[in-house]
């Protein structure tokens, strides 16, 4: 029998998955929940030390001489910092302890209830990780509490030795009433080593994937034989790889979906939805990924990194390659599969029948010209958001090098980062950037001094995000949210040496465009002025183009929830 407590099964689960049976157990009762249930389980060994000092000297002994991770447990509060001078010994040794604290409810702390100290990364400074685990009531607290534990097993286990915190917070003790206890999902780990060890079941196991869904992550690389690779993969396995424009790899033979998912409701994007996501490269900026948390039951995910980072980004993680994803794909497309490419053509078909609205003055219009005289082998820096946004729905010409600050996702130091970048090459580099942004950094335009160098400030006088988010429902969002505001940008060329030129109408962009992509003496700012309500009518317009809002589509899922059909 075991604890009702899923937060307690989880842990219970992934330590019997990740093979961790050794247990060094302290008297005590916020880890009766845990204790009780692995008593009576025959995979666990137990030891019982009444005083915690010594109990985790003793796990540190039993985890020198086996040289497995070894768990030591103990009620909250003192008794958990009676671990920290064994925890220090064994970061110093880097040996494998896994000190599993339980704790309150964290809510309750400082609010005078019993045995409760701050327990969080007690013994941060000795821990390869610390991780705190909630009670849980939603989905989403057990995706939080299974990635995190997982990760934490895998840095251990596979990437550094060391001990590792896992606090557990039990609000009560629950029952036992659990007959069998759930397999929660555990993540895989994969060397490099394993992988050619394994590689023949990995082929066949991707060959029985009927819907391959492959997402391009940020790269500042050109690698032209990845693009290979993965257009190789692409071939024979039934699989769709999705690129943005500033993915780790871009070609025409691939598919960017990202130009219709924002625009779908889930109930078409369930039809275009994958049985296996592999990630690979950076940051993913593409709205697919929302769509995908909400069909994660669906699908497996596998992530590709060199880096020691699992990514559990859909609660669906079940590998981790850890190792550089070319040589993944340079092995794994050796095989004799040829693909059927239904999956591929479904996807094609939607992507090519993206329509654009009418085009008039606006900024998604502006942006929209600039691609298309934009100078070849540019570089293009994106601000956040509307830039990038509009950007990759119309498309950058295939040589240019496109960068936003995806990592953070902010709108602030987007025009640094670009002047810094652009300081030292030759060629055209262009920057993207709303009027907000440009506020946050005007301090940077100090480094706008290469006659290379060109700006596109889009002022529409407000937040365009905000706007397009909130100005249909929130009547003051001119005031705080959105911060309007009548500045304009042309006083940087008062202590600059700088080219500036302005439009309000289409007629005045269309006199100026072609100067601000040509050669010249001097950087150019080219400030667009728009109005913020026809800008977020054009994207709104776009939206509802592409949105399928089939009859069929919701009809057939309403049927499903009267269980008329499967």
């Amino acid at each position: 029998m075991y604890t009702n407590l899923k937060n307690v099964q989880v842990v219970i689960s992934l330590l019997k998955q990740h093979n961790i049976s050794k247990v060094v157990i302290s008297p005590g009762s916020r880890n009766v929940p845990f204790v009780h249930s692995i008593e009576q389980d025959d995979f666990f060994t137990c030891y019982s030390f009444v005083d915690e000092r010594s109990a985790a000297f003793f796990a540190l002994g039993l985890s020198e001489s086996s040289g497995e991770s070894v768990v030591l447990t103990c009620t909250s509060s003192t008794a958990t910092a009676n671990y920290l001078p064994a925890i220090k010994e064994a970061f110093t040794s880097k040996c494998n302890l896994i000190a599993l604290t339980f704790d309150r409810d964290y809510r309750k702390l400082y609010k005078m209830e019993d045995q409760m100290i701050n327990q969080v990364e007690m013994y941060r400074e000795y821990c390869l990780s610390s991780i705190n685990i909630p009670i849980i009531k939603e989905k989403d607290d057990l995706w939080y509490a299974t990635s995190q534990i997982n990760e934490a097993f895998l840095t251990q286990l596979h990437i550094k030795n060391g001990p590792i915190q896992v606090n557990v917070q039990v609000d009560d003790f629950g029952d036992f009433s659990c007959n069998e206890l759930p397999k929660y999902r555990k993540v895989n780990y994969v060397n490099e080593e394993d992988f050619f060890k394994y590689q023949d079941g990995f082929k066949n196991k991707l060959s029985q994937f009927n819907r391959i869904l492959v997402l391009c992550g940020q790269d500042m690389s050109n690698d032209n034989d990845m693009i290979k690779y993965l257009e190789l993969f692409q071939e024979k396995y039934s699989s769709v790889v999705s690129y943005d424009d500033f993915s780790i790899a871009r070609s025409s033979k691939f598919i960017k979906t990202l130009s219709i998912t924002e625009s779908m409701h889930i109930e078409d994007f369930e039809q275009y939805a994958p049985d296996l996501v592999i990630t690979i490269g950076g940051h993913i900026w593409s709205f697919i990924k929302y769509k995908l948390r909400h069909v994660s039951d669906n699908f497996e995910h596998w992530n590709i990194s060199k880096y020691a980072e699992t990514k559990d980004a859909f609660n669906s993680l079940t590998y981790y390659f850890n190792f550089e994803s070319k040589i993944f794909f340079e092995n794994i497309v050796n095989c004799n599969f040829i693909s059927d490419k239904v999956y591929y053509i479904q996807w094609e078909n939607r992507v090519n029948n993206v329509v654009f609205p009418r085009m008039y003055y606006s900024n998604f219009y502006a942006i929209k010209r600039l691609l298309e005289v934009i100078p070849e082998n540019s570089l293009l820096h994106m601000s956040i958001l509307n830039s990038i946004r509009i950007s990759n729905f119309v498309g950058t010409p295939y040589l240019t090098e496109c960068y936003a600050n995806l990592g953070t996702d902010g709108i602030d130091g987007c025009l640094s980062t670009f002047l810094g970048q652009s300081a030292d090459i030759s060629k055209f580099s262009f920057l993207i950037i709303g009027d907000l942004s440009s506020l946050y950094d005007y301090g940077g335009f100090q480094y706008l001094q290469q006659p290379n160098q060109r700006i596109m400030i889009i002022n529409n006088n407000v937040g365009s995000e905000f706007y397009n988010n909130f100005g249909s429902y929130i009547d003051t969002v001119d005031d705080f949210i959105g911060a309007r505001h009548n500045s304009a940008l042309k006083g940087i060329t008062e202590f600059n040496n700088v080219d500036y030129l302005s439009c309000r109408n289409e007629k005045e962009f269309e006199d100026q465009i072609l100067k601000f992509v040509s050669s010249n003496e001097k950087p150019i700012v080219f400030e667009v002025f728009t109005d913020a309500s026809k800008d977020t009518s054009i994207l709104q317009e776009y939206y509802k183009l592409n949105l399928h809002s089939d009859f069929n589509i919701k009809m057939k899922k309403v049927l499903k929830k009267l269980k008329i059909i499967k």
